[in-house]
């Protein structure tokens, strides 16, 4: 577990940091709410925005893949695009 810094600078930068993702939130939805007429398209514009954001931002920071799982990936993805290479047996 992480070890949390209890004095004024961390909670300082913390909530400082806390308001500059909530003033950015609120300026992307008044731009889309300005620039989009209909609901319905906002509504897609905000969360092809809000998940792009969210995978750009590393929020999914995950380990290397191992690289015998990445193997056995491209092994299923070769025979997808192979036929030839399906054979009924592990390629790799």
């Amino acid at each position: 577990m992480m070890s949390y810094r209890y004095n004024a600078g961390s909670f300082l930068a913390n909530w400082a940091a806390v308001l500059l993702s909530l003033l950015t939130a609120q300026s992307i939805g008044l731009l889309v709410g300005a620039t989009v007429t209909q609901p319905k398209t906002g509504q897609t514009i905000a969360t092809i925005t809000a998940l792009t954001m969210i995978l750009v931002s590393t929020a999914y920071n995950t380990p290397p893949v191992p690289l015998f799982l990445f193997s056995a990936r491209l092994c299923i993805v070769g025979t997808v695009l192979d036929p030839s290479l399906q054979t009924g047996r592990l390629c790799c």
